[in-house]
């Protein structure tokens, strides 16, 4: 419930989707902000995709405002480096690394399209914990899965869990553009496994309206 207790804001080794694979390459770190911490993402030369602690420990210089050099990030601020593990590997002035110069490196996988971190400890990080696209129908035959719009939303996380848990408010707040007086009127069929919590309606002999009725499937 909210408000959280100081210090239990978010569960912290879980996997989270960090942005979409496309999104990076390896010329440009990006910046994101997950469980209110920066990281600085980005690809070596190989391709495979990283994710470092967002601020350089020496001025807190955001290291995806940084240049890529190789497989490494250089901060934009006084040219420490940092390699794909976190650690320092060179300062341009002096030749001393302290060994607590270093940042966070975080456990990255890519899936279907997606770029998943896991911000907790790195020891706990399994990627057989990453939920199942195929149960998510992301990559079952038979299934459409078409990449949304993103959209920022000033608000703590769980506003938006509640929206989407319960989705029986579209036959009024969204009445002609995605909803209809049968969302609200159809049962819904809960499944609940150790991963998920799914709600599903099968509404039947529905016309169609606004966005549902815009798309355009391919046959």
């Amino acid at each position: 419930m909210w408000p959280l207790q100081p210090g239990y804001d978010y569960p912290r080794n879980q996997w989270y989707v960090a942005g979409w694979s496309h999104e990076l390459n390896n010329e440009k770190p990006v910046e994101r902000w997950i469980l209110g911490e920066p990281v600085a993402l980005y690809r070596d030369t190989e391709g495979k995709a990283l994710a470092l602690e967002g601020r350089c420990p020496h001025r807190s210089y955001p290291l995806a405002k940084s240049i890529i050099r190789g497989n490494a990030l250089e901060c934009g601020y006084h040219g420490f480096t940092f390699g794909p593990d976190g650690r320092c590997i060179r300062i341009p002035s002096q030749d001393v690394i302290p060994a607590v110069c270093k940042v966070k490196a975080f456990p990255l996988v890519e899936k279907w399209q997606w770029l998943w971190i896991w911000m907790g400890d790195p020891e706990k990080a399994d990627a057989a914990l990453i939920p199942d696209h195929d149960e998510m129908r992301l990559t079952s035959p038979g299934w459409l899965a078409v990449p949304a719009l993103d959209r920022v939303l000033n608000c703590r996380p769980q506003l938006l869990h509640e929206n989407l848990t319960d989705i029986s408010h579209l036959s009024v707040l969204h009445v002609g553009t995605i909803g209809t007086d049968a969302v609200a009127k159809t049962r819904v069929d809960i499944t609940q496994t150790d991963h998920y919590l799914r709600g599903a309606r099968l509404i039947a002999d529905e016309t169609l309206t606004g966005f549902f009725a815009e798309v355009d499937l391919p046959r």
